[in-house]
């Protein structure tokens, strides 16, 4: 079961499955509605592979995802898996994905990956996020997120809600927005000012003047959007 750490509240379920028909080991995340797009399908799955290769030391990790859970087929491509083929698999036309314990040993998604916002992911995710696409900043940031360690990868998961905070406040979901700059700001107040590269006490700021303005709806107008202060010279 997939609890959300803070209220207690399950959101969904993920773990490891023995598929003893098929020979091989299943890899199953599914999570309630509200909870969809906030990279918590990612992050759940993700922990279970880590957990599958290094503590249970199983060597391969075959799920299967019907070709029209696009959402799902994201989530295993993220983390690595490879489409094999595809088949029926308990009475359903599936695609069956595949990682092995060693797999990433020659793939640079696996690889550690510095803080440079000049380039790659890291640079798309900040120009979708200054120009108000904020679902693609967060899918740009989650793809860095997963290979990143600590403590970076706390700070990513900090922005990344950032970033889902708002594109929920694009949609009109004001409960969602608050949930989430809550939640990043959590996150952000372990940092200094400034960290790998990013101004984080403005950043801190800005998101307690949302946080205050969603708590007193009557209160107006609502602050800017927020912006990543890169430092350019770091």
């Amino acid at each position: 079961m997939v609890l959300d750490r803070h209220l207690g509240l399950p959101t969904g379920d993920s773990g490891l499955l023995a598929l003893q028909e098929y020979g091989w080991i299943d890899l199953g995340f599914r999570l309630a509605q509200p909870y969809w797009g906030q990279g918590l399908a990612t992050e759940a799955a993700g922990a279970w592979v880590r957990a599958a290769f290094d503590h249970f030391h199983i060597d391969r990790l075959t799920p299967f995802v019907h070709p029209e859970n696009v959402a799902s087929i994201r989530v295993l491509e993220k983390l690595g898996f490879h489409a094999e083929r595809r088949d029926t698999i308990m009475g359903t036309n599936s695609i069956v994905f595949s990682l092995g314990a060693n797999d990433g040993e020659s793939d640079s998604r696996f690889r550690r990956m510095s803080l440079d916002w000049t380039q790659g992911d890291l640079h798309e995710g900040l120009r979708c996020f200054h120009s108000g696409a904020f679902f693609e900043a967060h899918e740009h940031w989650e793809s860095v997120w997963l290979t990143a360690q600590e403590p970076e990868k706390t700070f990513l998961q900090g922005l990344i809600q950032v970033a889902a905070s708002f594109h929920h406040f694009q949609r009109g979901n004001y409960a969602g927005t608050l949930s989430l700059l809550r939640s990043a700001l959590r996150r952000l107040d372990a940092y200094p000012e400034a960290f790998a590269g990013v101004a984080v006490a403005p950043l801190r700021a800005t998101i307690r003047l949302w946080l205050g303005a969603l708590e007193t709806p009557s209160r107006s107008p609502l602050p800017p959007l927020p912006q990543l202060q890169i430092d350019s010279t770091r």
